[in-house]
């Protein structure tokens, strides 16, 4: 989906890679979750279908986790902090991207670490903007 320029996020090297494979979202959540980490175990595809726990479905949801899976799996990889490692102005980027992607109020609050209310007036104010972005496609 485009974004616009004032909520674009430039992700790079392994959150660049899981955005394509799985979604920006996705790559917020797991910089979220293992942000800053090395040697970030994935597991493979396999170990996800026998339903095994994992941390990599607590954070980006089942349908995600495969696809990552089957792109890294069984591999060992160095998550960068992405947008969370400074400023105010990158928490409200994610945040952006977060509701352009879809994600609840609360999701997006959470993958930000920004109040839900923030999330509740950015998306209003993201709607009046590009109203289009938001309507459903049936």
């Amino acid at each position: 989906m485009p974004v616009s320029d004032q909520t674009d996020i430039a992700l790079s090297g392994v959150l660049a890679e899981i955005a394509e494979i799985a979604g920006t979202t996705a790559a917020l959540q797991i910089a979220h979750a293992r942000g800053g980490m090395e040697k970030v175990y994935i597991p493979g595809p396999d170990a996800l279908e026998r339903g095994k726990g994992s941390w990599l479905v607590e954070a980006v949801g089942y349908e995600a986790a495969l696809k990552i899976a089957r792109h890294y799996g069984t591999k060992s990889i160095d998550i960068p902090l992405g947008p969370f490692a400074g400023t105010l102005n990158r928490a409200r980027r994610a945040m952006a991207v977060a509701i352009q992607d879809g994600s609840s109020n609360a999701k997006a609050a959470q993958l930000s670490g920004l109040h839900q209310r923030t999330a509740r007036r950015m998306s209003g104010y993201l709607k009046s903007r590009s109203p289009d972005l938001f309507e459903r496609k049936v």
